[in-house]
């Protein structure tokens, strides 16, 4: 889904300028997004990428969509985004 593909690099910019909040503001409307377009390795990338931005801050709502990402990518049977949602739960 363009919309959240384009929300998520809205989202890394933000969080390279250090805008925090802007960060996981995008990442959520990209989260969004993916959920209203149905699919998966969207979503769970947009997942990871949200938890990425509200670890800081909320870290056990970080661990909550790394969980949901790795059961997405567990049914897509993609070891790379499983082994990405490994390294961030540590």
């Amino acid at each position: 889904d363009e919309e959240a593909a384009v929300l998520t690099l809205a989202s890394r910019a933000h969080q390279r300028l250090g805008d925090g909040a802007a960060a996981a503001f995008a990442a959520g409307g990209a989260t969004m997004a993916a959920e209203r377009s149905g699919d998966s390795r969207v979503l769970a990338e947009a997942l990871v990428r949200l938890g990425i931005c509200l670890e800081p801050e909320h870290p056990d709502t970080a661990v909550e969509h790394y969980r949901r990402a790795l059961e997405l990518y567990r049914t897509l049977g993609d070891p790379r985004g499983q082994s990405h949602c490994h390294n961030n739960l540590g």
